[in-house]
Formats: C-alpha cells, sequence, structure tokens
C-alpha cells in the first residue's frame, strides 16, 4: 500500500515513521528541514513541494495512492488538499488533521474529508487498522496489562442509541475513550449521548468484549 503524507512536521514524521514498517510511504513538505528527518529512512521518499499544488501530488505519488493523509499545520491548506484528493484523483481514503477546533465543522466529505481528527495517534490507527462496520474489532493490544483496545460500531436496533454513557452500565473494567461520528472524532463524557453509527472506542479487558458488545449492540 502507498500512503501519501502532506505535511512533514512532527505529526507527519510520526505518522510517516510508524506507518512506514508495513507501507511504503511518500512525504511531501516545502519545509526541507522536517524532510531531511525522514530522508534514508526505510520505505519513505520525500518530496519538496507545496502539497496544494497538484503538479507537486502527482511528482510526489499521488496517481497511485491509496490512501492520503493530510496533516500539515494549516487547515486550510489541509483542505483543499483533502478536496484535491478525492475529488481530483478520487483517493479511496482521505484521513485529514484538524488543528483547531473551531475549524471541524468544515471538514466534511464535500469537502473531500473521509475521517477528519486532531490526535496523531488515532489518525496512524485510522489510517494502519481495517475497520468493519457492525461488529467489534480488537484493533490493538495494549502493552501495559491485559487490556484491549476495541470498537464497537451502534446499529439502527441499539439499546444503547440515545443514552448517555452513564446510564450504560458498562463494566468497572470498560472505558469509552473516543467516539468516531460522522467525520469527527468526539472525546466522550458520562453525559455524552450515543447515537446510531457511532463507533465507539472502548480499552477493556478481553474477557468483557461479549458484555460491551451485548450492551452496546443487543
Amino acid at each position: 500500500m502507498y500512503i501519501l503524507i502532506a505535511g512533514a512536521g512532527k505529526v507527519g514524521r510520526y505518522l510517516a515513521q510508524n506507518l512506514s514498517e508495513m507501507h511504503q510511504i511518500g512525504s511531501i513538505d516545502l519545509n526541507q528541514t522536517h524532510l531531511s528527518q525522514l530522508e534514508g529512512k526505510p520505505n519513505i521518499t520525500t518530496y519538496k513541494g507545496d502539497a496544494t499544488d497538484p503538479k507537486k501530488l502527482e511528482e510526489a505519488g499521488i496517481l497511485r495512492a491509496d490512501i492520503v493523509a493530510s496533516v500539515t499545520g494549516d487547515d486550510e491548506d489541509n483542505l483543499v488538499i483533502a478536496q484535491l484528493a478525492k475529488q481530483v484523483y478520487q483517493i479511496p481514503r482521505v484521513v485529514a488533521r484538524v488543528n483547531d477546533p473551531r475549524n471541524q465543522w468544515l471538514f466534511t466529505r464535500e469537502w473531500g474529508v473521509d475521517i477528519a481528527v486532531s490526535s496523531p495517534q488515532i489518525i496512524l490507527q485510522l489510517i494502519s487498522e481495517e475497520v468493519s462496520l457492525g461488529e467489534v474489532l480488537t484493533l490493538l493490544k495494549l502493552r501495559v496489562g491485559e487490556l484491549s483496545l476495541i470498537e464497537v460500531t451502534i446499529p439502527q436496533n441499539s439499546p444503547a442509541r440515545n443514552h448517555m454513557i452513564t446510564e450504560l452500565g458498562l463494566p468497572r473494567n470498560a472505558v469509552a475513550v473516543a467516539i468516531l461520528r460522522d467525520t469527527s472524532v468526539v472525546v466522550p463524557h458520562g453525559s455524552t449521548t450515543i447515537e446510531v453509527g457511532d463507533s465507539v472506542l472502548l480499552v477493556t479487558r478481553p474477557e468483557l468484549e461479549q458484555d460491551i458488545k451485548d450492551i452496546l449492540m443487543g
């Protein structure tokens, strides 16, 4: 798989270095100092240029990209890159970084963004994992203790829909850490209401996964 990452700042380098263990990576940025920190690393090719310029994107291999991650420090640039990737080059999956939460509402599929998030760790997870809707998957085995990060997608007939997290009766050793809702990531609190179509990420013990599935999916 070829993943093109626009932006080689701290977030872009984090993604490139982690994803290059399994995939071919292209990193494009105007800042040569940023790019130099990735040069020579296995499976990473760097390109100096403006990622909002279609010609530069093509030089960086967007025509063969499976995923584009637009993670510059400028929300306007991220939207332009996402729109080019989706609408001009028909990239299957476009992930964009939101720097200013006030701009979150702009990062929609109409602008070419499949998923918009701010956390580098969640961006990495969304790119590197194949997630099936309507079922629970173990996404990541945590190294501390016997814990798993799992995801549950809320179906139409879920008994949890329209209920606050505090009303769900989740096991003591289960904590909701994020909700993927449309193209946004919601940081949940006890008063957060669960909606149909939400993908709820929880940290829990493996033996509790079925109990959580029963509570959230019925």
